[in-house]
């Protein structure tokens, strides 16, 4: 079997996101049993460095850098047009990122169906929301495989209902967005989600059952040390300024539960890990202690132990974060969104809560009880390592290709 995978926003190896930790695990786990081509664009000399070393690691995977051989006008005239439109219709609600406003480059699909007659490919995956309309551009005789990571008209509907005031052209570009999604989905021979939720959802919109598989993933199992030690008043989250979930999630979090915890215990903190913008960071530098901490390359020196908070408010698929604090022994207080796809249980293996009061509440009662601390990591460990191993996820995924092959 072939597999060439296909995505947008280059090589897979920094993992300094939950999207490129997915897809990096998944790959590096398969590879070994599936003949896998990548398909990216060329990022500039820096990212290249990194495409060197992860071609050093990855000796059985062949990779295919697409490099413009020469200037082209009518993209940059597109390009500009984008940007144009962007700025006319951006407001306050909606995020530009949101939407898939990208046209291809034909060079660029040219070159996708090279690689394909090239390779001998029996199936072409596409990875994420952006590169979900090269559907309509791949031949017909190659099986057509889509990863949702997330399925993006279900996170502008929470942005919008998490909204005081909704406009036409915000109802405009959810109900165009939606559209092309799904009619994008339809082509597609299948569909992997990250979670049965997702793939629940995806069905009532009219796509058929048989055609959608849940495929969760993962990260590998981290060793640590199991002897528990309380760290007090230490609150940390995990992801960048990048992911415009995670900017909602924490201005939600520090304009309605921060000063009710802090009126508690003055002396807590809160580590923000991972890469946020200066102008996100001098928008939160009036709450009081709250440190940036940036990327962080050793979780393991700030994670372990701490409360890790998950409120998040919108988006679909499987949080990394959560699967990170799990490893690193942390114990976890999550709004529902935050912690969905791991079947999860409130008071077993973490807190979920989606009101301000009650997720404050929670934090003060877990840093106060060092002994349920214990017990919800050792319990998220336990139902983690026995649910959502790599090899077991591998394993899972390789039979999903193995069933769309003999259709």
């Amino acid at each position: 079997m072939k597999l060439l995978i296909i995505l947008k926003s280059g090589v897979p190896y920094e993992l300094k996101s939950g999207g490129q930790q997915a897809v990096y695990h998944m790959i590096n786990y398969i590879r070994h049993r599936i003949d896998i081509s990548l398909l990216f664009p060329y990022q500039g000399d820096d990212n290249q460095k990194r495409v060197n070393e992860l071609q050093s690691n990855w000796a059985n995977v062949d990779f295919f850098i697409f490099k413009e051989k020469h200037f082209n006008k009518d993209n940059i005239f597109k390009k500009i047009i984008i940007k144009i439109f962007k700025k006319i219709f951006n407001n306050n609600i909606l995020d530009n990122q949101l939407f898939n406003f990208d046209i291809p480059n034909a060079e660029y699909l040219e070159y996708i169906n090279y690689v394909i007659i090239k390779k001998k490919i029996d199936i072409v995956q596409t990875e994420f929301f952006t590169t979900i309309n090269l559907i309509y551009s791949l031949p017909k005789y190659v099986k057509k495989v889509f990863v949702n990571h997330e399925i993006r008209f279900e996170r502008i509907k929470q942005v919008l209902e998490n909204s005081k005031e909704v406009t036409s052209i915000d109802i405009y570009k959810y109900n165009k967005t939606k559209s092309d999604e799904i009619s994008a989905m339809q082509k597609y021979d299948a569909i992997i989600t990250l979670s049965n939720i997702d793939r629940e959802k995806i069905i009532k919109e009219g796509i058929s059952s048989d055609k959608i598989f849940s495929s969760p993933i993962g990260i590998p199992n981290t060793e640590i040390d199991f002897t528990f030690i309380h760290k007090p008043n230490t609150l940390s989250f995990l992801g960048g300024s990048g992911h415009p979930p995670n900017v909602n999630g924490i201005t939600w979090f520090l304009e309605n539960i921060w000063g009710k915890i802090l009126e508690q215990e003055s002396d807590f903190r809160l580590n923000v890990i991972g890469k946020w913008s200066p102008i996100c960071k001098n928008k939160f530098s009036k709450y009081r202690n709250v440190n940036f901490l940036g990327i962080v390359e050793n979780l393991s020196e700030v994670l372990p132990r701490t409360i890790m908070i998950i409120p998040i408010l919108i988006g679909s698929g499987v949080r990394i974060k959560a699967m990170e604090g799990i490893n690193a022994g942390c114990s976890i207080v999550s709004t529902s969104v935050g912690i969905e796809g791991l079947n999860f249980k409130s008071g077993r293996d973490c807190f979920i809560e989606d009101e301000p009061d009650l997720f404050a509440k929670r934090i003060l009662e877990l840093n106060n009880n060092w002994s349920l601390q214990e017990t919800f990591v050792k319990n998220a460990q336990e139902w983690y390592n026995n649910q959502y191993s790599i090899e077991k996820l591998g394993s899972e995924r390789i039979s999903i290709y193995e069933k769309i092959m003999e259709r």
